[in-house]
């Protein structure tokens, strides 16, 4: 009797590890699901479920907890999902995994102190705030380069003018609320970057463009005006034109006043061999590729658009430098960049329109 009841114990004993996992596992897939499928509620209760189990038989497994303070942090409560980290980081104090939850966590439910704190003591100093934000920029990923700028200010980073230009693109791009401030704030330090108002019109030089691409080498940042960046080649720039002389991007930024149909147009020329191949963008999407060959003058790319009010950045990348003939450089000139409204005509403007052109049957 004694024996049955000590393989029993020891059975039972055995199987709390493996019904741990086992909860633990299928957690972790609802979790997954719960991710990919934010309108299905049931599948965000089955993971919590789930992970609660898990957490409650394996008290001692921090991956337990973590993963229970996802499933809390995706439903929205986060005091539950800080409680779950804190009891992991008891586990483990010195797991960086756990630091970045929490720190996420308490930035989550409002509490940037705390959240700060963590991050510091996970090795973060507030120049790598600033250093994770350009290579999320770089990458294309506006969202996180936000986040990090947002993380770099509250540690009390300064930011330059480059960061702030670069911020402002990030907020237009993915239209943050807090754009405005930013603005202003570029503004105040680099006053050559307000947006340019367009009205019925609105037109930009082409050496008034500002580059997104920097070219360290030259001592180019992002936000510096085209024709500053190409007389740090030792170079004379022209009077109102921008020259793109190497592979890279240059942005006008536009404030629309009322939503409507408008007409985006560069005037771009190829500056060496022929032909400059060019991506026209709006928001950081790409609207327009193309190839300027014509020896003749400018070619007056255009594309009509549906614009709302508010800030637009519009996009001209440079993508084949490579020299050619004889080692000669390519470059892609551009005069302007514009922005115009549509003029929509009435039906019965139209009609009179259309009245004044017949002749007097009188």
């Amino acid at each position: 009797m004694i024996i049955v009841l000590i393989a029993t114990l020891l059975a039972a004993l055995l199987a709390r590890p493996l019904l741990a996992a086992i909860y633990l596992s299928y957690g972790s897939y609802a979790l997954v699901r719960a991710h990919a499928a934010p309108n299905r509620p049931e599948l965000l209760a089955q993971a919590t479920l789930a992970l609660k189990r898990a957490s409650g038989i394996a008290p001692g497994n921090p991956l337990a907890l973590r993963r229970l303070a996802e499933a809390h942090i995706l439903a929205g409560h986060h005091t539950a999902a800080i409680n779950a980290l804190n009891r992991a980081l008891q586990l483990q104090p010195d797991s960086l995994l756990t630091l970045y939850a929490l720190a996420l966590a308490y930035e989550s439910a409002g509490q940037s102190a705390d959240a700060l704190a963590l991050w510091g003591k996970a090795g973060f100093a507030p120049a790598n705030f600033a250093d994770l934000a350009r290579a999320s920029f770089q990458q294309g990923n506006h969202t996180d380069a936000l986040t990090w700028y947002a993380r770099a200010e509250l540690s009390g980073y300064g930011l330059g003018r480059a960061d702030r230009f670069r911020q402002v693109i990030s907020a237009v791009i993915t239209g943050d609320p807090k754009t405005r401030t930013y603005v202003e704030r570029l503004c105040q330090l680099a006053p050559d970057a307000a947006p340019q108002a367009v009205g019925q019109h609105g037109r930009v030089n082409g050496a008034e463009l500002l580059l997104i691409t920097a070219f360290s080498d030259l001592g180019a940042d992002s936000g510096t005006r085209l024709d500053e960046a190409f007389a740090l080649t030792g170079n004379q720039p022209l009077d109102s034109e921008g020259l793109l002389w190497r592979n890279g991007e240059a942005v006008a930024i536009f404030e629309v006043p009322t939503e409507g149909a408008y007409s985006l147009r560069a005037d771009l020329r190829h500056h060496g061999p022929p032909p400059a191949e060019y991506l026209l963008g709006l928001d950081g999407r790409l609207l327009q590729q193309g190839y300027i060959s014509d020896d003749q003058g400018w070619t007056a790319v255009e594309v009509n658009v549906t614009l709302a009010p508010g800030l637009h950045t519009v996009h001209l990348h440079f993508v084949n430098e490579q020299p050619v003939q004889g080692g000669l450089d390519r470059g892609l000139l551009v005069r302007s960049i514009e922005l115009r409204q549509r003029q929509r005509i009435s039906f019965t403007r139209l009609y009179f329109l259309t009245r004044a052109g017949q002749p007097d049957a009188g």
